[in-house]
């Protein structure tokens, strides 16, 4: 968000940070899922706990939100941070046959916004290239 503010030099009127976090348990009960703290008026911040055996709902997240805390969300845009794996250009990274399957593996898996389900219209990738 920091990177988005110096770029653009504006920043939305409300804002709504998230962090969602893959707990060591199957499932998280509805009710401890969501913790949602108002840091100052028009930005919060949230925390929403997932089962490793749970597909996150991040736009149902959001509703719960919504209703538990009266936030008006509308107009939601969602940034994600996405990296990208790239080859290193020095000698001092993985083997050429771990490098070259790792970047495969990473290629091949699912993306951050189709995991978290988020809608594809409403999605900014804010990215950087990673170098092994």
């Amino acid at each position: 968000m920091l990177w988005h503010v110096k770029q653009n030099r504006a920043l939305q009127e409300n804002v709504f940070v998230l962090n969602a976090v893959t707990e060591s348990i199957p499932w998280v009960k509805n009710s401890e899922r969501l913790l949602v703290t108002e840091v100052h008026p028009n930005y919060w911040r949230a925390t929403a706990r997932f089962g490793f055996m749970e597909k996150p709902d991040i736009p149902g997240v959001i509703k719960q939100a919504c209703l538990l805390n009266s936030l008006n969300l509308d107009d939601v845009v969602y940034y994600v941070g996405h990296g990208t794996i790239v080859p290193s250009e020095d000698a001092r990274g993985l083997a050429k046959l771990q490098e070259a399957l790792y970047i495969a593996m990473e290629r091949n898996s699912v993306h951050v916004s189709d995991f978290f389900r988020l809608p594809n219209d409403k999605v900014v990738l804010i990215g950087q290239r990673i170098a092994i």
